[in-house]
């Protein structure tokens, strides 16, 4: 039977931790901040494949010293292959927050776009649809591959300026294929006959 996977960081970004980026203003005083962490993600398959490797960006938002309320916060989620010198940061979604106050802070948990009302009654982001593709995770028979995804999140409060923040982290997404392998058993069943057999041949 074939097995397929799904590999998802269901916190793939998860709170404040390892990844964090501070804004400072002409007088130093902290403006905007962002922070999450991604964690890794494996599977091991007969086939090697995945059906889909997903995210669902969770972290917090905060900010200090305003000198106008806020209108919103714009958070945009940005993925590209970090084995890839090449590779452009593609946007797989962005949500904005409806903030309030000079100072404060807020947690989001962004999810896939158009899919109820909002974006947070949607799924988890499947990279497999864009701009990565399944075979872009796949590992061949008896071995293991693993993919580096870089994550940028883009925090930007709009109020008389525009004030943002830019923090990355990246996860590694394992796949191993369990080699293929055949066993036999059994027995021959073998015998003889003949016509004047001798006793004690």
């Amino acid at each position: 039977m074939r097995r397929r996977a799904l590999l998802t960081g269901a916190a793939a970004l998860l709170g404040s931790g390892s990844a964090g980026a501070v804004l400072l203003s002409e007088s130093s005083r902290p403006v905007v901040a962002a922070s999450f962490t991604a964690s890794n993600v494996s599977s091991a398959t007969h086939d090697g494949a995945v059906d889909a490797v997903t995210i669902a960006p969770a972290g917090t938002v905060s900010w200090d010293g305003l000198d106008a309320a806020p209108t919103g916060c714009a958070v945009a989620v940005s993925v590209r292959d970090a084995d890839s010198e090449a590779a452009a940061w593609t946007e797989v979604t962005t949500e904005t927050l409806p903030i309030s106050g000079l100072s404060d802070s807020d947690d989001f948990e962004i999810r896939e776009s158009g899919a109820g009302n909002s974006p947070h009654s949607g799924g988890s982001i499947d990279l497999t649809d864009g701009p990565f593709s399944a075979a872009d995770f796949a590992a061949s028979d008896g071995e293991s591959a693993t993919t580096t995804v870089d994550i940028r999140l883009v925090a930007t409060i709009t109020a008389e300026d525009t004030q943002r923040a830019t923090v990355t982290d990246s996860f590694d997404v394992t796949v191993a294929n369990r080699a293929a392998d055949a066993d036999t058993s059994g027995s021959a069943n073998t015998g003889l006959e003949a016509d004047s057999e001798v006793s004690g041949a």
